[in-house]
């Protein structure tokens, strides 16, 4: 049953004449809350999203054991707990730098980048693997070519 308006009345303005209809905010079947949390998250229900969305497409794959066990390996190489006093925090440092030169008036220069380390480009390096693997294989198949060449000669004699 659709609630009922608790005030009707009408709008004037000059000569138009708008129907006016106040209803409540809430209802017994439909209770209206505003900024409540999440039991289970912690997050406003518009933060909470469903798992479906984001996941649905990943498909499932079965990964073999020894890659489990070498993956499980690896992490426990890697973990060790977190010293906050043995982080450095070069990024926070340089801007502390930056803003205590500006704030003394000193020209600020900007810092010379590193020289780019021995980068392979790893499709380069194929292509030259391909092209230098064709340029050797490319007199066998010459030879091979001209045998046959031969032998059809020979057949065509007979």
């Amino acid at each position: 049953m659709a609630p009922r308006a608790y005030w009707k009345g009408y709008l004037k303005l000059s000569l138009v004449s708008c129907p006016i209809a106040l209803f409540p905010a809430s209802s017994e079947r439909e209770k209206i809350s505003f900024h409540q949390l999440n039991k289970k998250t912690g997050h406003y229900p518009y933060e909470v999203r469903n798992e479906a969305d984001y996941f649905d497409d990943i498909p499932d794959e079965k990964i073999p054991k020894d890659m489990l066990d070498l993956a499980s390996h690896i992490v426990k190489t890697k973990e060790g707990h977190f010293e906050p006093s043995n982080f450095e925090d070069r990024y926070e440092d340089a801007l502390k730098e930056l803003l205590r030169k500006k704030q003394e008036g000193k020209p600020i220069e900007q810092p010379e980048r590193p020289k780019p380390t021995n980068v392979v480009n790893l499709m380069d390096a194929l292509r030259r693997s391909v092209e230098a693997s064709g340029k050797a294989k490319e007199p066998a198949r010459r030879a091979a070519h001209e045998k046959a060449e031969q032998s059809k000669r020979k057949k065509a004699r007979r």
